[in-house]
């Protein structure tokens, strides 16, 4: 299993979120709030990689599902699932 760092992080509007740094240098973001399981994905130094991602990109049980062949994302998407269990 790779190691991966979660970091905590304001919104730019007040939210406290997770997130996680792939080595392609997007980042996936999860609320801290423990009923919201909405996912964000995008360039943390591009605001317009977020655009149309009001809602997120889907929900972290949803997203494990798809992404279990894609390695690195679904290990950054569990990371981020288990700092929120904390």
């Amino acid at each position: 299993m790779a190691v991966v760092e979660v970091r905590e992080r304001k919104g730019p509007r007040g939210g406290e979120y997770f997130e996680v740094y792939l080595s392609d240098g997007r980042a996936l973001h999860v609320s801290r709030k423990p009923e919201d399981k909405r996912v964000w994905l995008g360039r943390p130094d591009q605001k317009e990689s977020y655009r149309d991602q009001r809602g997120g990109i889907g929900t972290i049980s949803k997203l494990l599902d798809e992404w279990r062949p894609m390695a690195e994302m679904y290990e950054a998407l569990l990371a981020l699932d288990a700092a929120r269990g904390r």
